[in-house]
């Protein structure tokens, strides 16, 4: 029974996501220009590494242990 109503729960799932597509007007009146890129952009690369120090200080902490 739970194989039926997975298999049924998808099939509704595929069906509607797909209307929901379909229902989109495409590009429409609503063309507008790219916005301004966000302040994060310039400096992902600080996150980047950040986390990275972060992970290998979490590392290295529970390897000591």
């Amino acid at each position: 029974m739970n194989k039926i109503n997975n298999i049924v729960f998808t099939f509704i799932a595929i069906i509607l996501v797909q209307f929901k597509a379909l229902g989109q007007d495409g590009l429409g009146d609503f063309i507008e220009p790219d916005p301004m890129p966000g302040p994060i952009d310039s400096y992902v690369w600080v996150l980047l590494l950040g986390g990275l120090l972060y992970v290998y200080s979490k590392y290295r902490i529970r390897n000591k242990a």
